[in-house]
């Protein structure tokens, strides 16, 4: 009987310890999911403050200069951002300082 509960206790253990862990990754989770609702909430206003404001724009709302819609590209496709240098290197602007040859905004 005695090696029943003492099984039983092992067991209890290995519950609370699972349970704590399932807390500690819920509260983590809870504070991405508020950054992340917090980031999409800022995204929502800067879109509609942006519609409110294009017809007052001259030209309204123009599409960017290909060598800006370069750039964003590249970090569209990039899940971990980039570093300058890489940009530099992926739209082949040369990398030494004060030495690069960006291509001029259409």
């Amino acid at each position: 009987m005695r090696e029943f509960l003492d099984q039983i206790e092992i067991c209890e253990a290995a519950g609370r310890d699972l349970a704590e862990r399932l807390r500690t990754q819920i509260a983590e989770l809870t504070t991405q999911l508020a950054a992340a609702e917090q980031a999409l909430e800022r995204l929502k206003i800067t879109r509609e403050t942006i519609l409110e404001i294009a017809p007052d724009l001259p030209g309204g709302l123009a599409p960017l200069p290909s060598a800006y819609r370069r750039i964003l590209a590249l970090f569209e496709n990039t899940a971990d951002g980039m570093h300058p240098k890489d940009v530099c290197l992926a739209l082949d602007t040369g990398t030494e300082p004060g030495r690069s040859k960006a291509p001029a905004p259409n």
